[in-house]
């Protein structure tokens, strides 16, 4: 298992540095869940083909909450 805790200017550097090529890779949608700022945390591969990244959401409204999201999971709100 690989894990990794990068920010994305890491996360780009590591790509850059390996020798996978730019086809390799996909964009994909970031989901910008709650109503305030995202913020991409780690990402772990615990196989070539199976790549997870969690970050936290922060909702604002009458009180302010920080969620964990992970993909695939219900966001975990503190």
């Amino acid at each position: 298992m690989k894990i990794a805790y990068v920010s994305a200017l890491v996360l780009f550097a590591s790509f850059v540095g390996q020798s996978a090529s730019a086809a390799d890779w996909q964009i994909v949608a970031s989901p910008s869940v709650g109503t305030g700022a995202n913020s991409l945390v780690g990402v772990a591969s615990a196989a070539d083909n199976d790549v997870w990244a969690v970050g936290w959401a922060w909702n604002n409204g009458l009180s302010v909450e920080r969620c964990n999201l992970v993909p695939n999971q219900e966001p975990e709100c503190d």
